[in-house]
């Protein structure tokens, strides 16, 4: 009897559209991070996609939309992209659109937002075979608006204006920082 494997000068064993362990794709003769791979084997494309580069949200007001975003890449494709937030223990999911190259992004808008509250989220995607991914929850912090108080709270003189020179106070957001003011 004569081997089969003995008459084949070359051969590739179909596996693509697999799971490897890790998004990159596999290891080995593979070029990824997930499980090892050996010659002769094609695996491309694979599952997953690779959510990376979460923008930090370091200064957010209540009175500001706030944009997040995040690279998502995949060698089978992106089908949809979603980011769920938490605020005030209520969940919110907002679709993600591509906004430049392999960047998503959703806005929460103000209205959503109100100040002293911690907003938790993550950005979910599923790829082209409807497999679902996502990486670890972020958080940041809303800062109250500045407050100003006039003292005294109105004009002492005719037509809306001050005889007596009004004193202008600040407060600052309770979780310290800077206070924050436009002067016109």
């Amino acid at each position: 009897a004569v081997s089969i494997l003995s008459t084949l000068t070359s051969y590739t064993l179909n596996a693509e559209n697999n799971w490897w362990g890790d998004c990159t794709g596999p290891g080995g003769a593979g070029s990824g991070l997930g499980s090892n791979v050996s010659a002769n084997v094609d695996f491309t494309p694979w599952l997953g996609v690779c959510i990376t580069n979460k923008i930090n949200v370091t200064c957010a007001f209540e009175t500001d939309n706030i944009t997040l975003s995040a690279n998502l890449t995949s060698s089978a494709g992106v089908n949809s992209v979603w980011i769920a937030y938490t605020i005030n223990g209520i969940d919110h999911n907002k679709t993600a659109t591509k906004t430049s190259g392999d960047i998503y992004s959703a806005v929460i808008p103000s209205t959503q937002l109100a100040g002293g509250q911690n907003v938790t989220w993550n950005v979910f995607a599923n790829d082209i075979f409807g497999n679902n991914f996502s990486n670890g929850l972020k958080t940041f912090y809303v800062r109250n608006r500045t407050s100003l108080i006039v003292n005294p709270l109105s004009p002492d003189g005719l037509s809306g204006w001050y005889v007596t020179e009004p004193l202008f106070t600040l407060i600052k957001d309770g979780a310290g920082g800077d206070a924050y003011y436009r002067w016109d």
